[in-house]
């Protein structure tokens, strides 16, 4: 599956075809679909409930309210580059 470079168009439209392939797929097709809908409804919720959690924080903080999803994106940030966290290279042929 092709990876998308908007925002929202993109995994909505891969979410409805990870979908259909869940509806009308074989086996395999069905397997690869579930974790690409899992990764696409989780990554659409996720911006909707900040976009609600924004638009409610943002006029009692102003800007300060962008200070904690910044500093959770800076930690997963970290944690993606802690040891043991890295793919592991393809071994040579």
């Amino acid at each position: 599956m092709a990876v998308r470079t908007t925002h929202m168009t993109g995994p909505a439209t891969d979410l409805a075809v990870a979908v259909a392939l869940l509806i009308s797929g074989d086996r395999d097709e069905r397997a690869a679909a579930r974790s690409s809908a899992l990764l696409r409804g989780t990554k659409l919720s996720a911006f909707v409930l900040g976009a609600v959690a924004m638009a409610v924080l943002c006029p009692r903080f102003g800007y300060a309210a962008f200070l904690l999803p910044s500093a959770a994106c800076l930690a997963a940030t970290a944690a993606s580059f802690a040891p043991g966290r890295a793919a592991a290279a393809p071994s040579p042929a």
